[in-house]
Formats: C-alpha cells, sequence, structure tokens
C-alpha cells in the first residue's frame, strides 16, 4: 500500500551551500510507488 513504507535519506554536510543557506537534505521515498520528497 502508498505510504506504508518510507525510506529516508539524511545527506549533508556540503561545503556549498542552496539558495536558502541549507547545506543538508532529506529524501524520502515512498517502496510502493517509488515517490520521492526532498527537503532542504
Amino acid at each position: 500500500h502508498k505510504l506504508e513504507l518510507l525510506h529516508a535519506h539524511f545527506c549533508g554536510l556540503f561545503a556549498t551551500t542552496s539558495l536558502r543557506a541549507s547545506k543538508l537534505f532529506v529524501r524520502i521515498t515512498d517502496d510502493c510507488s517509488g515517490y520521492t520528497w526532498i527537503f532542504f
């Protein structure tokens, strides 16, 4: 079922910041659908 199993990956600290001065990001992937969200 969708959203039953999610995988979260935390990546960072990067030397170069994003446009909002973030040095890391989180990627969340739904195991069923493969849909991915990325948060900075």
